[in-house]
């Protein structure tokens, strides 16, 4: 099987600082179930902006689906991911179920039509009341948006989902159905977190 993701030899600066010592080395593979762990500012969420494309690397050479990244690469694989930073901001002004159904607006989506019974469905998942739906999206909490989220990934049903400390705003037993439900999807996913009861359910896991 050939990699999703391979990193060879990655490294990437900030200033006179090398991030990675040692420099990358893994592969990803499809359904994975991928862990990146480590302590504040090892370089966690730098390596899930640079899976991404977000940022380049400095050193080393990142493959997709055995293909030298290029725009072209970059772009066709992310129409395939969904990410969930750490933190996000909605527009302004804008109720729940807006900020739930504009994603169908892009053209990326635009084939995808919102089933209301699957929003009703993973509302109630992710443990928030159908009423928040007419509320307006920035005065929910940080968690409750985080959760927003995951409803807006689990509609969208990419491949790959990309998470970045996706429990931190959340209590256990949410964070716990939360994971519970990406990591039964069947798709692959690749996560940075601080907690070890998700690496656990992790197949592979790397320590930055």
């Amino acid at each position: 099987m050939k990699p999703l993701i391979e990193f060879v030899n990655i490294n990437k600066k900030f200033g006179d600082r090398t991030i990675y010592n040692p420099p990358l080395n893994f592969a990803i593979n499809s359904g994975d179930k991928f862990g990146i762990s480590g302590n504040s500012g090892a370089g966690k969420s730098t390596a899930l902006n640079l899976i991404m494309g977000f940022v380049e690397p400095d050193e080393g050479e990142i493959y997709i689906d055995n293909n030298p990244n290029n725009p072209a690469i970059i772009n066709n694989f992310r129409k395939k991911c969904f990410w969930i930073p750490q933190s996000f901001n909605f527009l302004k002004g804008i109720k729940v179920i807006e900020a739930i159904e504009k994603p169908f607006n892009f053209e990326i989506n635009k084939s995808i039509k919102p089933d209301q019974n699957k929003i009703l469905e993973f509302m109630e998942k992710v443990k928030l009341n159908s009423k928040l739906l007419e509320s307006d999206i920035n005065e929910l909490s940080g968690g409750e948006r985080q959760r927003i989220c995951t409803v807006i990934a689990m509609l969208l049903d990419r491949d790959i989902i990309i998470l970045d400390e996706p429990t931190s705003n959340l209590d256990m037993e949410i964070s716990d159905g939360i994971i519970d439900m990406f990591f039964g999807s069947g798709k692959t996913i690749i996560i940075s977190t601080h907690d070890k009861s998700i690496y656990d359910k992790c197949n592979i896991v790397i320590r930055l």
